[in-house]
């Protein structure tokens, strides 16, 4: 079964955002633009920070809506995950 490793929050400002949690856990995003920002904790974990009006299909759900997301090896693990 895999493992969830990677959550992202739907945020209104991802700059602000990233500013947030850079002050709060002492890092630099790995990765950083206008709309997203990553942020890949000690525990292997990654925090993603992804402005709610960019993210594509829409975001639909209310306030505090978010992502889990677990990483595979490839496609084919994908669709046996899924069936």
């Amino acid at each position: 079964m895999p493992h969830p490793n990677f959550f992202i929050l739907y945020v209104r400002d991802a700059v602000a955002s990233a500013a947030f949690y850079q002050a709060l856990l002492g890092t630099a995003p790995a990765e950083a633009s206008p709309h997203f920002a990553l942020f890949p904790l000690e525990s292997g974990v990654q925090l993603g920070l992804w402005d709610r009006a960019t993210v594509n299909p829409a975001v639909i759900a209310p306030a505090g809506g978010s992502e889990v997301a677990f990483a595979v090896a490839d496609a084919a693990t994908v669709t046996a995950t899924y069936a």
